[in-house]
């Protein structure tokens, strides 16, 4: 009989004493980094009534029930492991952070879960940290966001990654017209994938205005430098995307202005998540990384649906998805077994005591057999460099294993 105690469910994940010191070291890099650029921490429960994830008005936000994990409290109310961390920090924004100057300037780092492909394949349970930017509504709060996720990057270790950068007015308008309303979700999937042929099967099944119908097959291969949004511009007249088009050069403008426009291109078919985001959005992608490291844009609508409207920008870095580029580009630094292993003679604890604590500048681990050559084979196994042994004559012999 297969023993279920000694695994853990599909999509989650233990961590162990290595690979919890790379998150950890890596996690805190990132917070020093937001701490700099004054963005201070909130924490969020991990559960949340339902309404928080699936109640938001005309959808935006909304996450899907069936990818929830739901339970009831003691009074029938339902409740949901948070699936979206940054649906409960719009919440707190908008109730209990009302008399705060705006713009807001917050951070966090926690996980979220839900039956879901996440960006590192079907996770249940995924760690993020990240920042949001609320009550400013300009293309200064855009790079500055942007600016940061990918100084946080930088910061993290990570060598080399690429931005790729659309604009959600862009595609909205595209997908706008109500002859696609019937084929609107199988087209979106189609330019996100661009899968050219299937999208081109599907539009010659529809009866659109040619100008249009060229403009949509376009969108899948509108990605690149800065000349692709000469592309897109010619595909267009529709005002909407023309003010989208503007929008991201000034913030090509901005982002050149720091010297980081080497590590950006556009992507003006990233359809994903229409819903949740209003405009600028943006992701981080890594050689060797089939989904993106870093993700994020502006949601202007979303803090409306918690009673208090507010533009907002923000971005997410996924630790997991950090750690995989981390260890790929050999930039995971620092592990290290401790320093020393300390024994003593069993009349020797104050002694003994008082040494480990002058030595803790360093890494520490105690012996706790009664004689000094089992304590050199402990160190052996363990990998320690010095052992240290105290007698009850007060002797210390520091041998270098």
């Amino acid at each position: 009989m297969e023993r279920r105690n000694v695994h853990v469910p599909e999509g989650v994940q233990d961590y162990l004493p290595e690979e919890c010191y790379y998150k950890r070291q890596a996690e805190q890099l990132v917070a020093e980094l937001f701490e700099q650029w004054g963005y201070e921490e909130v924490q969020t429960p991990s559960f949340e009534y339902y309404d928080v994830f699936a109640g938001a008005a005309a959808g935006i936000g909304q996450v899907q029930q069936e990818q929830m994990h739901k339970f009831v409290d003691e009074q029938g109310r339902l409740l949901v492991l948070r699936p979206d961390l940054t649906l409960p920090i719009a919440r707190v924004a908008a109730t209990k952070l009302l008399d705060a100057p705006l713009p807001l300037r917050l951070c966090y780092r926690g996980n979220g879960f839900g039956y879901t492909m996440h960006t590192a394949g079907r996770q249940q349970e995924f760690a993020q940290i990240g920042i949001e930017l609320m009550g400013e509504a300009g293309l200064k709060a855009d790079a500055e966001v942007l600016m940061i996720g990918m100084r946080a990057l930088q910061a993290a270790g990570v060598g080399f990654f690429q931005i790729e950068v659309g604009h959600m007015a862009f595609c909205k308008a595209l997908f706008g017209s109500p002859l696609l309303q019937a084929a609107n979700g199988k087209l979106r999937e189609l330019v996100e994938q661009k899968n050219m042929p299937a999208l081109r099967a599907l539009l010659d099944t529809m009866a659109l205005p040619e100008r249009l119908h060229k403009a949509l097959l376009a969108l899948p291969s509108l990605f690149g430098s800065i000349e692709v949004l000469d592309e897109a511009e010619a595909i267009t007249d529709m005002p909407e995307c023309r003010a989208a088009i503007q929008q991201l050069r000034t913030l090509y403008d901005k982002i050149s202005a720091v010297g980081l426009q080497h590590l950006v291109t556009f992507d003006l078919g990233m359809v994903q998540e229409m819903e949740y985001y209003s405009g600028i959005t943006f992701r981080g992608m890594a050689p060797g990384l089939g989904y993106p490291l870093l993700s994020g844009g502006r949601y202007d609508g979303l803090l409306g649906t918690f009673g208090k409207p507010m533009p907002a920008t923000g971005c997410a870095i996924g630790v997991r998805e950090l750690l995989q580029v981390l260890a790929a580009q050999d930039a995971l630094t620092g592990w290290q077994k401790p320093d020393y292993m300390v024994g003593w003679e069993a009349e020797c604890d104050e002694t003994a005591w008082k040494r480990i604590q002058d030595l803790q500048q360093r890494s520490v681990v105690c012996y706790l057999g009664d004689d000094r050559t089992g304590l050199i084979e402990e160190a052996k196994k363990r990998s320690v460099t010095h052992t240290l042994w105290i007698s009850v004559q007060g002797e210390e012999v520091d041998v270098h294993v």
